[in-house]
C-alpha cells in the first residue's frame, strides 16, 4: 500500500522503469470540500507490466453490463473501466455497450 496526497492505493502509485521505456499516465480524483468540489490531477508512470498486474489484481463483478472507452475499448463493466483508470489509463467512459465492430445494420 502506498500513500500520496492523503489518499490510500493498494496499486502502484509511480515507479522507475528500467531502459527509459515508460508509460505515462494520469488519475483524476474529485472530492467534496465544503459546498464546493475540488479536483486533483496526479501523474504516474507505470510499466505496461505493472499496469496489466494491477488491472488483474483489481476487484470486479462478474456481471457482464458491457461499456466502451474513449480508448475504443470494451470493458466487461463499469467496474471493469474504473479499474483500468485506478490503474492509470487515461480513459473515460464513451458509451455503454460494446464499442462499434465497423459492421452496421
Amino acid at each position: 500500500m502506498s500513500q500520496v496526497d492523503g489518499f490510500v492505493f493498494d496499486g502502484p502509485t509511480g515507479s522507475s522503469v528500467p531502459n527509459g521505456a515508460q508509460r505515462t499516465t494520469s488519475t483524476s480524483t474529485t472530492r467534496p470540500t465544503g459546498s464546493a468540489r475540488t479536483s486533483t490531477t496526479t501523474t504516474s508512470t507505470l510499466p505496461q507490466a505493472q499496469f496489466d498486474a494491477c488491472v488483474t489484481s483489481c476487484p470486479v463483478t462478474p456481471e457482464y453490463n458491457p461499456v466502451c472507452g474513449t480508448d475504443n475499448m470494451d470493458y466487461t463493466n463499469p467496474g471493469g473501466l474504473g479499474c483500468a483508470q485506478r490503474c492509470g489509463k487515461e480513459v473515460v467512459l464513451s458509451h455503454y455497450g460494446r464499442c462499434s465492430t465497423g459492421r452496421s445494420g
